[in-house]
């Protein structure tokens, strides 16, 4: 029998496990799980043999023998650590480690029980300490990785090819622009289109064969998991950990405090999320009706907020209830999971709101009673305690940047934008442009991006964003003359966000079009300048990628763009999107957005948070909380739509 006949063999043992296990026959289910087991270590198959000890672990502890489950789930994570370690990949590595996450979640389910068996042993901070290690593994090393030199101790012939490749790519990048921009066929679009395809993957490898030979890649791969006393370390008296993990059958929230944790048990998965989803869809489903009354108070935009009220105050009893009378007036550090990710935990009403019934169709007696989150609390997001712990070692070590403020605003995204030169007294080349759009001055990489995010479908054009430049000279009124650097219009450019000068900025602020696409997030990005002072196509396209190699040792970036804190959702990693990147650049905190926000709005919030951080001397997450409170008390922003997108994620001091 062939190796691949016995590992077939094996599954079959497994199902026949499975078909026993749901008759409530653990015994017989058993001897097939531990059969399929020994035919797994007998040709050598190590992650057959996790989920056999998985399996195993399940049946035991169905039985009631949760020692012996222990035993068993324990040895699973064990083959499933050693298995990731040998993964070169980074993004396979996420994929795979999102693969296997249904085992971290019942190592610390498992742990929960013996912690309600025994509350005096401690069993809550090794579940704890087991959610933080399922979380954003791949993120801990992209930071630890990009605060240490692997390619010291590396072969000479691997850099010298990785960076021929890279040179390569560029020069393929700058013939598809020109491409694009001259008549040339199909056929040689899609020939350099299939060379950039190759080149990217042939980069992969040759960055995966670097860091397998590195000396140091070991010590990032596995970099251990942080204690719950040194994620305390990072605490202060003021300052609390609120992690929530989702589950099948029940989810759990831990309160941590500087000297104490405290563990809660939360309805299941599919509870949470079905609520948490109706959170964001009213939020984000409000913009066009709020447009259309001017942001006054019609009918439809009434109803719609009344529609959240209901749906947050839903979710607070669950998320917020069971810890408010031990969180007054503290920070709190949020570390979400599943959909909570998308919930801006700002404006969920906290308080006696939550108590008042939900049954309530006066808006206005609802609006009065809404008292938000972010009243009482500074908000800070993150993926995962230890990211924390990780940016907080690098920023001790960082020396001072020399000046204040960078900002990127008001990108030239048309030939028949005004700001071309000649554009006013070319009606023929503006009418050709308004009737083929701005595709034919971007090159395949903008448009495949905008056409795969479903950005701007309506109209043929990518709009200007005419408040960023407003936001923009509002913002570097706050600054010392000298200190801050303003780049607009043409100056706009990609060149400019990628040059080295950038990360002499402490703070770096950029106002454009954030691309976002969860389902290839390489084609994230954000947009800059498509065209020059004479209307000629130029890569203004920033993707994912190239965010990760830039060099921004700054303490806060700011994307004032759409959505900017999204991105792919990989199970056990978290949302991989531009945030991620810039804190793999070496920001040590950034401000992003939960959705396509509103230009208005944005450029007035902006200069109340940067007034309050520069000159009130606030901490970045006290001047979001003073931005928002703002904005919640104008007449015309203060729906929640208008603020309660913008997070902060990272680092809070």
């Amino acid at each position: 029998m062939t190796p691949c006949d016995r590992r077939d063999e094996a599954r079959t043992l497994i199902r026949l496990g499975e078909i026993y296990e749901s008759s409530v026959d653990s015994d017989k289910a058993l001897r097939q799980y531990h059969a399929a087991l020994e035919l797994y270590h007998t040709i050598g198959n190590p992650s057959g043999q996790a989920n056999a000890y998985f399996s195993i672990a399940k049946a035991e502890r169905a039985r009631g023998d949760l020692s012996a489950a222990d035993r068993n789930i324990r040895e699973t994570l064990r083959i499933i650590e050693s298995l990731r370690a040998g993964i070169l990949g980074q993004d396979l590595r996420a994929s795979y480690f999102s693969s296997v996450q249904r085992y971290y979640e019942f190592y610390t389910d498992l742990l929960m029980s013996f912690h309600q068996q025994a509350t005096d042993k401690g069993f809550d901070r090794l579940a704890l300490q087991t959610s933080e290690h399922s979380r954003a593994r791949t993120l801990l090393e992209l930071l630890i990785e990009s605060r240490a030199d692997i390619r010291q101790g590396v072969d000479a012939s691997l850099l010298e090819r990785e960076r021929d490749l890279r040179q390569r790519l560029d020069e393929a990048a700058t013939r598809q622009v020109k491409l694009k921009n001259q008549t040339h066929s199909n056929a040689e679009v899609k020939a350099v289109e299939k060379e950039i395809s190759e080149l990217t993957e042939d980069f992969k490898n040759i960055e995966a064969r670097i860091r397998a030979s590195s000396p140091h890649y070991a010590e990032i791969t596995q970099p251990g998991s942080f204690s719950i006393s040194e994620i305390q370390s990072i605490l202060d008296e003021n300052t609390v950990l609120l992690e929530y993990t989702l589950g099948e059958s029940r989810s759990f929230l831990w309160l941590v405090t500087r000297d104490g944790l405290k563990s809660f048990v939360l309805p299941k998965r599919s509870d949470i999320e079905l609520i948490a989803r109706r959170v964001y869809e009213s939020l984000t489903t409000g913009p066009n009706l709020l447009k259309q009354s001017g942001g006054g108070a019609s009918v439809q935009s009434r109803q719609l907020e009344s529609k959240y009220f209901t749906a947050a105050k839903d979710l607070s009893k669950i998320l917020l209830a069971p810890v408010l009378p031990l969180i007054e007036g503290k920070r709190l550090l949020i570390v979400s999971d599943g959909a909570l990710q998308y919930v801006p935990f700002a404006a969920l009403p906290a308080g006696s709101t939550i108590a008042e019934p939900s049954n309530t169709t006066n808006v206005e007696e609802t609006s009065s009673q809404y008292v938000p989150l972010f009243r009482d609390h500074e908000i800070v997001n993150l993926p995962s305690a230890e990211t924390l712990v990780i940016l907080r070692r690098e920023a001790q070590t960082r020396p001072a940047a020399a000046k204040t403020l960078a900002v990127v605003a008001d990108p030239v995204f048309s030939a028949s934008d005004s700001r071309v030169a000649g554009s006013s007294g070319s009606r023929v080349k503006r009418a050709v442009e308004d009737k083929v759009g701005a595709s034919g001055l971007m090159n395949s990489r903008v448009q495949r991006a905008l056409r795969e995010t479903g950005f701007n479908e309506s109209a043929p054009t990518i709009q200007r964003l005419p408040f960023s430049r407003r936001e923009a000279n509002a913002i570097v009124q706050f600054v010392p003359s000298g200190q801050s650097l303003k780049l607009l219009d043409f100056k706009a450019s990609r060149a400019a966000v990628t040059d080295q000068r950038l990360a002499q900025y402490r703070m770096i602020h950029i106002a454009t079009h954030g691309l976002l696409n969860s389902k290839h997030p390489e084609l994230s990005g954000l947009l800059f300048s498509l065209v020059d002072e004479h209307g000629q196509s130029q890569n203004g396209f920033l993707q994912l990628h190239e965010i990760y190699n830039l060099n921004l040792p700054v303490d806060l970036v700011v994307l004032s763009a759409c959505q900017t804190a999204l991105g792919s959702e990989i199970r056990g990693e978290g949302l991989i999107g531009l945030t991620r990147g810039f804190m793999y650049a070496g920001a040590s905190r950034v401000v992003a957005t939960l959705w396509k926000v509103d230009d208005e709005a944005t450029a007035e919030m902006m200069r109340y948070f940067y007034e309050a951080m520069l000159k009130d001397k606030e901490t970045p997450s006290a001047a979001l909380r003073t931005a928002q409170r703002q904005m919640q008390r104008s007449n015309r922003f203060s729906a929640p739509y208008y603020w309660a997108g913008f997070t902060l994620q990272g680092e809070w001091r």
